[in-house]
């Protein structure tokens, strides 16, 4: 009864592990989901789920089957579909009863031979009754709890598809740069720490800035920063501010994400709590003709998104 509560327990532990998947196009992605039932997570937090999931470049949809309608977003807007694998999930159900079989039929020969002569067991025994112990629960319990349960495959968008080898290199630079310096993204450098910033809000014609000895940058300071608009909008904007006495820009790239933090304030947002509520800002990076690189305090990375939508300007100078 023991042997059994063991295989059974640590034969389901093994089952529903998430395996994080890479893909370098979204070709791949979309061979691989064909057909599946999968979970959509959307940059502003949204857990959806569909079918027959399409990713293209500018868009992805899914179909909605409780509605009986099709979905569509911007692929920036994806974070990671997952979907649930039964076949590996079998496997890892029948291999978590083999191992732990074989663990106890280890334990059982080193222990060596019984002293009973006539109920005793000796140290082989033991050893071939561990294995096929392991063997019989998992066809029996491993295979079909593993195959119910499923394991999980997180699969994390490219930082674009292959076939724009341009946009890719540009990609390829910036995930580098966030990485060299040590700059905290969610999905690009999890294990980043963030600048050790120096803030110090200060008051110029009246106007409140945060200043950070850290990167020598001033920026508009706390809520004073626009409401949403868009790229060419925000450019104009910077150019004419006289707020605290002008000279102002948009961040590069690099600038923004100096002021990422690797955890949330208690507004939820990855960024000191003297900006006040600073969801997401463009910078004066180009991603490509039409996009341009945005930093998303709200949810904890960059990304690009089409310069004709709508995002907050924070100036910095």
């Amino acid at each position: 009864m023991v042997w059994r509560t063991i295989l059974v327990g640590l034969s389901i532990f093994f089952v529903g592990c998430t395996h994080h998947r890479q893909f370098s196009s979204y070709d791949e992605i979309n061979s691989r989901v064909l057909w599946q039932s999968v979970k959509i997570s959307l940059s502003d937090g949204t857990l959806t789920k569909g079918r027959n999931v399409v990713i293209r470049p500018d868009s992805t949809s899914w179909f909605v089957t409780w509605t009986s309608s099709n979905q569509i977003v911007a692929t920036s807007s994806v974070q990671h579909l997952t979907i649930v694998n039964r076949d590996r999930g079998a496997w890892e159900g029948f291999r978590g009863s083999l191992i732990v079989g074989a663990v106890l039929g280890l334990i059982g020969y080193a222990s060596g031979d019984d002293e009973e002569v006539i109920f005793g067991f000796t140290a082989g025994d033991k050893l071939r009754l561990g294995l096929t112990a392991g063997v019989v629960f998992g066809v029996l319990i491993g295979i079909p709890v593993g195959a119910a349960i499923g394991s999980l495959d997180k699969i994390t968008m490219p930082i674009d598809s292959l076939t724009n080898p341009e946009l890719y290199a540009d990609a390829l630079k910036q995930y580098n740069m966030i990485k060299a310096k040590g700059y905290f993204d969610k999905r690009l450098n999890p294990g980043g720490k963030g600048v050790e910033n120096d803030f110090e809000v200060q008051v110029i014609k009246g106007d409140t800035v945060i200043y950070d000895a850290a990167t020598s940058l001033t920026w508009q300071g706390g809520s004073d920063f626009v409401n949403q608009m868009r790229w060419s909008s925000a450019q104009a904007y910077v150019d004419t501010l006289g707020y605290a006495g002008g000279g102002w820009r948009l961040p590069t790239l690099e600038e923004a994400m100096s002021l990422m933090q690797p955890k949330r304030n208690k507004a939820g947002r990855y960024i000191d709590a003297r900006f006040k509520d600073t969801p997401r800002i463009w910078t004066s990076h180009k991603y490509s003709a039409s996009r341009a690189w945005c930093v998303l305090f709200g949810v904890g990375h960059c990304s690009s998104y089409d310069i004709g939508r709508s995002f907050y300007v924070r100036a910095v100078r």
